[in-house]
């Protein structure tokens, strides 16, 4: 989930993404090349896809996904 608002209490948590990808369509190695790409530029846009693209890499190395 990219952007939005999160909502947890007792009973739910709701979620309002901009956007949502599953993790078993990401592809870590063209997220690694995206990464190389978009960390010598400077533009406010290609911070947050950096942002974004680091946060994809750490979800697809996290201990807590396993591949179906």
């Amino acid at each position: 989930v990219s952007g939005g608002f999160a909502e947890v209490n007792p009973e739910k948590c709701i979620v309002l993404g901009e956007s949502v990808e599953e993790i078993n369509s990401l592809d870590k190695s063209i997220i690694e090349k995206e990464i190389q790409e978009l960390q010598n530029q400077e533009d406010e846009d290609s911070k947050q896809r950096l942002i974004i693209a680091n946060s994809k890499a750490d979800a697809l190395n996290s201990s807590f996904y396993e591949k179906i």
